[in-house]
């Protein structure tokens, strides 16, 4: 049985002084996780009337796709270990199209 893809829309709320910084790191993120075999698209965006806020809408194959983004040793140290901290909040919906 084929599943359905997966999308994700991130909103993370960057804590001051910080944007340039997370954005920075989002850009290494970007090459890295559109090459991964299951990704289907993996956009960033930034808040028109709060540049402290971004945007991440995402796309993935399969449930197993989505985990093995979430797996990969890069998504860790720059996500998790360099971006998270920088973070005031961080929400995320994981959506399936209708």
């Amino acid at each position: 049985m084929n599943q359905p893809p997966i999308y994700l829309i991130v909103t993370w709320k960057v804590k001051q002084g910080q944007v340039d910084t997370v954005i920075k790191h989002l850009r290494e993120m970007v090459p890295r996780t559109r090459a991964e075999a299951g990704n289907l698209f993996y956009t960033l965006h930034q808040g028109k009337d709060d540049d402290h806020t971004i945007a991440l809408y995402e796309g993935y194959k399969d449930e197993a796709a989505l985990q093995a983004h979430r797996d990969a040793d890069y998504f860790k140290e720059i996500v998790l270990g360099k971006i998270v901290p920088l973070l005031e909040s961080r929400e995320v919906l994981l959506a399936h199209p209708l």
